[in-house]
């Protein structure tokens, strides 16, 4: 697992995670109690939503009565971390459609994306993306459609 956590974030960050993680473990158990979790995260800059708390904290009271080990929190951050790299690799993808860097696109623009980039949408289906993601703004911020589709 630690082989996987390096190549998601690189060695020196994985050493900080677990300095962080051993900090909180009070009785050296090799895990940490469920409140502990936003703590370490947030410690160790990553910076998960309270939802994506919640999801975590009930997924470690069913698989491991509560007791997060290294390994489960491991995976967790790696996961969120994928969301991360995600985010940031479709807002590169906007940013090139917007040369003044302002985060926002015209309708013109995003249509156009929409319709020919990727798995192609329907005019149908751009009408109601725009209609019911983007409140039919025009200009569309970008960052805003983003984390609203890319919300679990």
């Amino acid at each position: 697992m630690e082989a996987r956590a390096i190549d998601v974030f690189g060695a020196a960050k994985v050493q900080q995670i677990k300095h962080y993680f051993k900090e909180q473990d009070k009785g050296n158990r090799g895990t940490i109690k469920p409140e502990q979790i936003a703590i370490v995260m947030r410690t160790a800059g990553l910076a998960p939503t309270e939802d994506e708390l919640r999801q975590f904290v009930s997924v470690a009271n069913k698989r491991a009565n509560g007791a997060v080990s290294l390994e489960l929190f491991f995976g967790f951050c790696a996961a969120k971390q994928k969301d991360n790299d995600n985010f940031s690799d479709l807002v590169q993808v906007f940013h090139s459609f917007d040369p003044e860097q302002t985060g926002m696109i015209s309708q013109k623009v995003f249509r156009n994306l929409m319709r020919n980039v990727g798995e192609p949408l329907t005019q149908d289906e751009v009408d109601n993306l725009i209609k019911d993601v983007c409140g039919g703004e025009d200009p569309i911020n970008y960052r805003d459609f983003l984390q609203t589709i890319l919300q679990k």
